[in-house]
């Protein structure tokens, strides 16, 4: 059985985590058309390291997919992973490291998740999205969710290939 303070080595080591929360009604237009992010107060997630993310995720995209933690949230909902493939065994680690309030050891976060406060509605924490701007992947709270950050995605990396 994984105890609760288990840390595990991931060869994925998170560093600025975007928090953020789902917009009600938003289409799936793009990503600022679903999501609002919360402001962070730390100068690297400014300076275009967003678009920048962006753009990593969309040329892959065609590899990213939704799956399934064994999280939830207190109401039901799950938590989701949107990344590729052949990340999703290594960020299911992570997820779990985060959710054990890991920041220092063994990843340096710039800024808290909030992830665990969040999962269980303390300290009035309610982000649903979590999105890794360096290695490119997010933590969504509920399917349906997912498949809309999805679709945005899509959505963004037509109209960019547009230009």
């Amino acid at each position: 059985m994984i105890s609760e303070k288990t840390v595990f080595d991931t060869k994925i080591k998170p560093h600025l985590i975007q928090r953020g929360k789902f917009k009600s009604g938003g289409e799936p237009t793009g990503y600022d058309a679903l999501v609002s992010n919360d402001y962070m107060g730390s100068s690297e997630f400014e300076f275009g390291a967003l678009p920048k993310s962006l753009r990593a995720i969309t040329v892959d995209l065609d590899s990213y997919k939704i799956h399934a933690t064994d999280l939830k949230h207190i109401d039901g909902r799950g938590l989701f992973l949107v990344c590729k493939d052949d990340d999703e065994h290594d960020l299911q680690r992570v997820v779990r490291n985060l959710l054990n309030n890991v920041r220092r050891d063994p990843y340096w976060l710039k800024e808290p998740t909030y992830l665990s406060e969040s999962l269980t509605g303390t300290k009035h924490y309610d982000f649903e999205i979590w999105w890794d701007i360096e290695n490119h992947w997010f933590a969504v709270l509920s399917k349906d969710n997912a498949r809309q950050l999805l679709k945005g995605l899509k959505s963004l990396k037509e109209r960019w290939s547009k230009k």
